[in-house]
């Protein structure tokens, strides 16, 4: 497993064979619409507008955990994306443990489009474990054997 340290850790220094560009965001895509975030800007567009302004290659995880689940950048983003997540598909960069898998998927199609090596890679992952996750979201009465044991051992929930 990697740490992330909560998602603050440089993405390029956790796969340093992959290249980011030193450009920001903003210079890139000359978007500056991401800048324009009002006089009551959420928590997401002022950490968008933030990232928009930094160079791509000091991005941090989570900074581009969120830039890929709001499919924004993705055109330089999907490939070091793609390939932390074939590495660390389990990584916490600042949610929950596979954060970035998660946004990933979410992105898949831009992914497949701007990165179709590195989208393979991420094909070879055991989901397994999310499938999982998710199957205990879907139903969360079902109180299967396994499923009960993994709550019990994660969360202290028991079933009387």
């Amino acid at each position: 497993m990697i740490d992330t340290k909560l998602g603050t850790v440089r993405l390029l220094d956790t796969i340093p064979d992959q290249i980011l560009p030193s450009m920001t965001l903003l210079d890139l895509t000359r978007d500056v619409s991401k800048m324009r975030i009002g006089l009551q800007p959420s928590g997401l567009m002022r950490r968008i507008a933030s990232a928009w302004v930094k160079p791509v290659s000091d991005l941090t995880c989570a900074e581009c955990r969120m830039l890929a689940g709001q499919r924004l950048g993705l055109h330089w983003l999907a490939g070091p994306v793609a390939v932390f997540v074939s590495r660390y598909p389990e990584a916490e960069c600042d949610l929950f443990p596979g954060d970035m898998t998660v946004n990933a998927l979410i992105a898949w199609r831009d992914i497949v489009q701007f990165a179709p090596n590195e989208a393979a890679l991420m094909l070879s992952v055991d989901f397994g474990r999310l499938r999982r996750e998710a199957q205990v979201c879907e139903n969360p009465t079902d109180r299967s054997e396994e499923h009960t044991s993994e709550l019990q051992s994660r969360f202290g929930i028991s079933y009387a």
